[in-house]
């Protein structure tokens, strides 16, 4: 009879059986066991995977981006954490990795002689040497005149110039403003004509050639008179370190031209008095538009002095653009009472220029109005009549020539107290629109009334966000948002967003792309004075590091202020030369505290009884923006003007005029023209 746990005794046996077995196999094992490891002790380096080995390199050298083909044995059969090393940078593009051959980029931030491994879990190789010459991709701008900066963009520059240095063909570049391994930016030196731009590194490494072309730097203006009751000049700035030959060509009515050549010193300014030139060919003045020619890049502006029609009497001043386009855009405008606006298009072509005005108003839409310039000359369209009364219109001006306009306006402002303020502003038109826009002046102390108007070009409603930075100890940021209507202008009082008795700096931002003025009226009565007027400006569209203003002036009736607006988080350390006539006249320095802004009065920092322009540079922390007021009474006139400086580093391409996908701007230095036949 077979016992019942006879199964689990079976199964107890097999078990104890199955243990026995292996600790007799472990047993057997382990003198096999010991001598591996007394082995491995004496010849581990013999029997470990050897490390990596390059045996070669093709090509040995190149420029960033360039495959190389690396040649050896134990590279393993996949990559899985290996690399290959060019000096400290590893290379982040592998085409193949086998056991004996790897094929892989050369990786950004590489430049100069640099060792290449390869590196395993297994060690690292032996080094090659593979050499990155430096190479130029492109420069922009591709033409510009001696001083303005340019890009070389490529690789393999190096992290820092050392003893590299920029060939302009046969000229060798001394103003270097950044140099890193994939961009320097350098001004032009003194040379002419077509050159090849080189780049030498700090080891003597040569790179590519590439074609410049050292091009006039060319500015225009499309206003201007010098009629009864109107006084015009040229101030011309010269920032560069050596003197500026300058070519003048003044546009009359009749198609004819004046020109005059002359040289601004080095670090200096001068003053033209354009009705002393003009006038001897017209008895009673004349309406001019003019071209300003130089082998330097040089900074122009265009301040004039009135009694308007023997009503209102005032002053006001532009900076000369470097562009020619066919739109021209304008934020403000008003045909209401006591306001008489124009706007003044010059056409430098040959053929007659054909526009469409189209106001953008407040009260009814677009409104559109033709018009027609004849060829190398000018036309001054009045806008009261072309579009009618009482409209708050914005502009955007369209023509089938390239063209210059500007916006200049007359006035008897009452505003919010029926102040009956007189006096007038122009500002320059913009061939471009941007999604920001900075003004570093502004205030809305007793005695100014301070506007914004922005215009929306879309055919669907834009946010506008608006910062207002205040003056030191009066306050915090204060943030605001606007909607505004499809092809709508909007305005908006400074004093209602702010309160009153502040002095305020301005940043306006969107997604979308826009256009915004800053309009202020006044009756000014610092330092004992009592001057009533107006002046407008068009936004910066960028902060620079660098500003330039070359009108300016101390003397008797004349205070000149200088804003300086930091919207950054640091505090911007600016110093200001005061140029004057024959030389610097003084450099100093200020700090602008981070989010603030800051008021300079120039006749107490240069000093009294002067003309003068002003370069200022940021020579730590974050770029700002500056603006420039002056009032005055001249000659009995009393008013005032304002400009925003002029940003050098903006100057050089047409890329800025493009940037808002708007394609009908060119540089005004690039227009094939002939002026036509000279007055005799």
């Amino acid at each position: 009879m077979l016992r019942k746990d006879l199964p689990h005794r079976v199964s107890s046996l097999k078990w104890v059986f199955l243990i026995t077995l292996c600790v007799f196999l472990a047993l057997l094992a382990f003198p096999f066991t010991f001598q591996a490891r007394e082995a491995r002790a004496a010849y581990g380096d013999v029997l470990q995977a050897a490390p990596p080995h390059i045996d070669s390199l093709s090509p040995e050298y190149g420029s960033v981006g360039t495959e190389v083909k690396i040649k050896g044995n134990s590279f393993g059969g996949i990559q899985s954490d290996s690399y290959v090393s060019f000096g400290s940078n590893q290379a982040q593009y592998y085409l193949l990795w086998s056991d004996t051959e790897i094929r892989c980029k050369v990786p950004s931030d590489t430049y100069g002689k640099e060792s290449v491994t390869v590196s395993t879990v297994d060690g690292t190789s032996n080094s090659a040497d593979f050499y990155v010459p430096p190479h130029i991709d492109s420069i922009d701008p591709d033409a510009a005149p001696i001083g303005c900066p340019v890009e070389i963009i490529g690789s393999g520059f190096g992290p820092g110039k050392g003893a590299g240095y920029v060939e302009f063909g046969s000229a060798t570049a001394s103003d270097y403003i950044s140099w890193s391994n994939s961009s320097i930016v350098v001004r032009v030196p003194r040379v002419s004509g077509e050159v090849s731009i080189c780049v030498i590194t700090d080891s003597g490494i040569y790179s590519n050639g590439v074609p410049f072309e050292v091009v006039q730097y060319g500015v225009g203006f499309a206003e201007g008179y010098t009629g009864n009751n109107f006084q015009q000049y040229l101030c011309i700035g010269n920032p560069n370190d050596y003197a500026a030959q300058v070519e003048i060509y003044y546009f009359l009515p009749d198609s004819t031209y004046l020109d005059d050549e002359f040289s601004v010193p080095a670090r200096s300014r001068k003053t033209i008095d354009v009705n002393n030139y003009i006038n001897p060919y017209f008895e009673a003045g004349s309406e001019v538009s003019t071209i300003v020619f130089s082998d330097l890049e040089v900074v122009v502006e265009r301040p004039m002095y009135f009694n308007y029609q023997g009503r209102w009497t005032g002053g006001h001043d532009v900076v000369a653009t470097p562009y020619i386009s066919k739109l021209w855009l304008f934020a403000e405008g008003y045909t209401g009472p006591g306001f008489e606006e124009y706007i003044c298009v010059f056409n430098p072509n040959p053929d007659p220029a054909n526009l469409i005005f189209h106001f953008l108003t407040q009260e009814a839409g677009e409104i559109e109005r033709p018009g027609t310039v004849p060829a190398a000359s000018r036309r001054t369209f009045k806008v009261n009549d072309l579009l009618g009364a009482d409209y708050q219109c914005s502009l955007a001006l369209e023509s089938d020539q390239y063209v210059v306009a500007e916006r200049p306006m007359y006035f008897d402002y009452t505003g919010r107290g029926n102040h009956h303020w007189e006096g007038g502003h122009c500002v320059m038109g913009q061939p471009y629109i941007a999604r920001e826009y900075y003004f570093a002046e502004g205030t809305t102390r007793p005695g100014f009334e301070e506007w914004l108007t922005m215009l929306n070009p879309y055919d669907e409603p834009i946010t506008i966000i608006a910062t207002y930075q205040l003056g030191e100890g009066q306050g915090t940021p204060v943030m605001k948002s606007y909607v505004i209507p499809p092809l709508h202008r909007y305005t908006v009082n400074v004093a209602d967003e702010v309160g009153g008795d502040k002095d305020v700096s301005v940043k306006l931002a969107s997604e979308y792309y826009f256009l915004a003025e800053r309009p202020i009226y006044f009756r000014y009565t610092g330092h004992g004075a009592s001057w009533e007027g107006g002046h407008c400006v068009i936004g910066a569209s960028e902060l620079s590091p660098d500003w330039f203003f070359a009108e300016g002036c101390t003397g008797s009736g004349f205070q000149e202020w200088i804003c300086l607006q930091n919207p950054g988080d640091e505090d911007a350390v600016v110093e200001v030369s005061y140029l004057g006539k024959s030389g610097v006249v003084a450099v100093k320095q200020y700090t602008i505290s981070a989010r603030s802004r800051a008021t300079l009065r120039v006749n107490d920092e240069a000093g009294g009884g002067l003309e003068l322009s002003c370069q200022l540079r940021v020579v730590s922390g974050p770029p700002i923006m500056a603006e420039r007021p002056i009032y005055f009474n001249f000659r009995g006139w009393d008013g005032g003007h304002d400009v925003v400086g002029y940003c050098p580093v903006s100057f050089g391409s047409a890329a800025t005029v493009q940037s808002a996908g708007l394609e009908q701007g060119m540089l005004l230095r690039d227009l094939e023209w002939e002026p036509g036949e000279k007055k005799i």
